[in-house]
């Protein structure tokens, strides 16, 4: 594994009034499919992935006799859809306690590799009939499903304890790395890792003995894992590798709280830190990228924005795409090659009402090849609340606003959006009441 150093830095684009982006016809995307579930319980959306095929999956999170419980259903349907994620193995409960499975909050939990085949994080956790954790707290297990097939019975528990938050990374060829934080005092960041689909996974590791509960993560299509951590709230450092080929030195930024972080699956690594501090908001906003050989660039500093928030993904050459959910307008930006950023421009306006940040993260995707896509909601006096989608090809524009089927236009509870390697797309989402889902599929017209 190379060492981490730094090599020359690249220009900032300068700030310029954003421009409505440049469109093709709607018609570059076809819908395939739409499936609506009708739950009678509320439950809520987990993650959304597409295989190369343009099968969509999605987790969600239900209940079933006072337990909580975690099921996918697939679009085209899989066999004894929605399927339940088995639950570990268990002796025999105590008589004051239950059982019941979730997926983590607002982090990846379910992955998608090129022959189709699913893996899954979750946790089970033992609740005390006064609603109070068990002291033995959760299990954390990881489980697969072959393409076409249904979850296996019994999954691999990778730890058991207080667990935290967790994350799961799958690539192309099924090599997958899972990082949780477990409460020994303190949080302690722990890791496993699947060098390959059929491969076992190595058992728990601390990563770094000085890592807080704030972390990010990824993994290439090499099967390389990148992390980056914070040994106190503004001391962030980076790591590459593997449990089993051993880590690099960490690599250490300037103080700073990391904004947005991407993997791309050549091996390229980009992060935003907010450098300053608390008096200063924090105004100081760079971006450093990894090369694939694991060498950092100086910082290019990135103009100040009052966005809600900005996501940035990258494809396998290391070309980025970002969405700013700034005020009313939806801001697309990309990169070339070469990592100069190109002038952004506006792709939809209208977008009012209250958002949650995490609808920046859950409405856009990138793939390997670089195509996009991505969904939001715009609003007016006049027609209400209404859900969009725009799909852009790699080295084409964006298309023009895609209104997506009838029953969007109802208030929302969660969206997702997901887009395969083959530029396959799919959206889901639940209504305000979290009883019904609706999951659509699109393709791009040949």
């Amino acid at each position: 594994m190379a060492a981490t150093g730094v090599v020359g830095a690249t220009h900032a684009s300068t700030p310029a009034v954003p421009r409505a982006c440049r469109t093709q016809p709607s018609s570059a995307w076809t819908i395939d499919e739409r499936r609506t579930l009708v739950d009678p319980v509320a439950g809520t959306l987990g993650d959304l992935v597409v295989d190369r095929n343009g099968t969509a999956t999605l987790a969600r999170r239900d209940w079933a006799d006072d337990a909580r419980i975690v099921r996918t259903s697939s679009l085209p349907a899989a066999p004894g859809d929605p399927q339940t994620v088995p639950g570990p193995p268990q002796g025999e409960p105590d008589p004051d306690e239950h059982v019941s499975t979730l997926f983590p909050d607002y982090d990846d939990h379910l992955g998608v590799d090129d022959s189709g085949a699913l893996t899954t994080l979750f946790l089970q956790d033992r609740l005390l009939q006064n609603g109070q954790l068990a002291p033995l707290g959760y299990n954390l297990a990881l489980s697969d499903r072959p393409a076409g097939g249904t979850w296996l019975p019994t999954p691999h528990v990778a730890d058991v304890g207080q667990i935290d938050r967790a994350r799961l990374h799958v690539n192309a060829s099924g090599a997958a790395v899972a990082l949780w934080n477990r409460y020994q005092g303190r949080l302690r960041l722990y890791v496993s890792y699947r060098p390959a689909a059929d491969a076992a996974w190595t058992p728990a590791q601390r990563l770094a003995p000085a890592a807080s509960f704030s972390w990010v993560s990824g993994i290439d299509d090499s099967g390389r894992v990148v992390v980056g951590y914070a040994t106190h709230p503004a001391d962030i450092r980076f790591v590459t590798g593997t449990p089993t080929a051993g880590w690099s030195r960490p690599h250490r930024f300037p103080d700073g709280i990391v904004e947005d972080f991407a993997v791309g699956a050549g091996g390229h690594a980009r992060v935003t830190l907010l450098h300053g501090s608390v008096h200063s908001n924090f105004d100081d906003r760079r971006t450093y990228t990894m090369s694939p050989t694991g060498r950092w660039s100086r910082g290019v500093p990135q103009p100040s924005t009052d966005s809600l928030r900005t996501v940035t993904a990258l494809d396998g050459a290391g070309r980025a795409t970002s969405m700013r959910w700034d005020k009313e307008q939806l801001v697309a930006r990309t990169s070339d090659r070469n990592r100069q950023w190109r002038k952004p421009c506006v792709l939809a306006q209208g977008l009012r009402g209250r958002r949650h940040t995490s609808e920046a993260d859950d409405h856009f995707a990138v793939n390997s090849r670089g195509d996009a896509v991505v969904m939001y909601r715009t609003w007016n006096r006049a027609r209400g609340t209404h859900l969009w989608a725009s799909y852009k090809p790699v080295g084409q524009p964006w298309t023009e606003p895609i209104k997506l089927p009838a029953g969007a236009t109802r208030r929302y509870a969660e969206a997702r959006a997901a887009i395969g390697p083959a530029g396959h797309a799919a959206v889901g989402w639940s209504a305000r009441n979290h009883k019904r889902i609706t999951i659509v599929r699109m393709s791009p017209v040949p």
